[in-house]
Protein backbone atom coordinates (compact mmCIF):
# COMPACT_ATOMS: atom_id res chain seq x y z
CA UNK A 1 0.00 0.00 0.00
CA UNK A 2 2.86 2.37 0.78
CA UNK A 3 4.38 1.73 -2.65
CA UNK A 4 1.07 2.65 -4.31
CA UNK A 5 0.93 5.87 -2.29
CA UNK A 6 4.48 6.78 -3.27
CA UNK A 7 3.78 6.05 -6.95
CA UNK A 8 0.61 8.16 -6.84
CA UNK A 9 2.47 10.99 -5.15
CA UNK A 10 5.28 10.81 -7.71
CA UNK A 11 2.80 10.99 -10.60
CA UNK A 12 1.05 14.00 -9.02
CA UNK A 13 4.36 15.79 -8.47
CA UNK A 14 5.44 15.08 -12.06
CA UNK A 15 2.17 16.40 -13.48
CA UNK A 16 2.44 19.49 -11.27
CA UNK A 17 6.06 20.02 -12.27
CA UNK A 18 5.22 19.80 -15.99
CA UNK A 19 2.29 22.20 -15.59
CA UNK A 20 4.38 24.75 -13.68
CA UNK A 21 7.20 24.41 -16.22
CA UNK A 22 4.72 25.06 -19.06
CA UNK A 23 3.34 28.08 -17.18
CA UNK A 24 6.83 29.54 -16.82
CA UNK A 25 7.24 29.44 -20.61
CA UNK A 26 4.15 31.63 -21.09
CA UNK A 27 3.86 35.28 -20.19
CA UNK A 28 0.73 34.93 -18.07
CA UNK A 29 -0.33 37.64 -15.64
CA UNK A 30 -2.02 35.08 -13.38
CA UNK A 31 0.88 32.64 -13.31
CA UNK A 32 1.52 33.14 -9.59
CA UNK A 33 -2.04 32.21 -8.66
CA UNK A 34 -2.09 29.21 -10.98
CA UNK A 35 1.14 27.95 -9.42
CA UNK A 36 -0.45 28.50 -6.01
CA UNK A 37 -3.41 26.35 -6.98
CA UNK A 38 -1.11 23.56 -8.17
CA UNK A 39 0.91 23.71 -4.95
CA UNK A 40 -2.27 23.60 -2.84
CA UNK A 41 -3.50 20.57 -4.76
CA UNK A 42 -0.17 18.78 -4.36
CA UNK A 43 -0.24 19.52 -0.63
CA UNK A 44 -3.78 18.16 -0.42
CA UNK A 45 -2.76 14.96 -2.20
CA UNK A 46 0.15 14.51 0.23
CA UNK A 47 -2.15 15.06 3.19
CA UNK A 48 -4.78 12.65 1.92
CA UNK A 49 -2.24 9.95 1.08
CA UNK A 50 -0.03 10.05 4.15
CA UNK A 51 -1.55 11.97 7.05
CA UNK A 52 -5.35 11.71 6.86
CA UNK A 53 -6.75 9.30 9.40
CA UNK A 54 -9.74 11.08 10.96
CA UNK A 55 -12.72 11.99 8.84
CA UNK A 56 -13.53 15.22 10.69
CA UNK A 57 -10.01 16.65 10.31
CA UNK A 58 -9.92 15.59 6.68
CA UNK A 59 -13.21 17.35 5.95
CA UNK A 60 -11.96 20.56 7.60
CA UNK A 61 -8.67 20.39 5.72
CA UNK A 62 -10.31 19.71 2.35
CA UNK A 63 -12.82 22.51 2.97
CA UNK A 64 -9.97 24.92 3.64
CA UNK A 65 -8.15 23.83 0.51
CA UNK A 66 -11.29 24.24 -1.58
CA UNK A 67 -11.85 27.70 -0.08
CA UNK A 68 -8.32 28.78 -1.03
CA UNK A 69 -8.77 27.42 -4.56
CA UNK A 70 -12.10 29.24 -4.98
CA UNK A 71 -10.51 32.49 -3.78
CA UNK A 72 -7.59 32.04 -6.20
CA UNK A 73 -9.98 31.33 -9.08
CA UNK A 74 -12.05 34.42 -8.21
CA UNK A 75 -8.91 36.56 -8.20
CA UNK A 76 -7.88 35.16 -11.60
CA UNK A 77 -11.40 35.78 -12.95
CA UNK A 78 -11.39 39.36 -11.60
CA UNK A 79 -7.96 40.09 -13.12
CA UNK A 80 -9.07 38.76 -16.50
CA UNK A 81 -12.31 40.73 -16.34
CA UNK A 82 -10.46 43.92 -15.38
CA UNK A 83 -7.97 43.37 -18.21
CA UNK A 84 -10.80 43.04 -20.77
CA UNK A 85 -12.48 46.30 -19.68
Amino acid sequence: MLALRIITLSVCFYIGYRYIKDLNMKQDKNRDFKVGIVVLLMGAVCYLLFIADKLRETIFYCSGILLFIVVYLCIIWYRNKKKDD
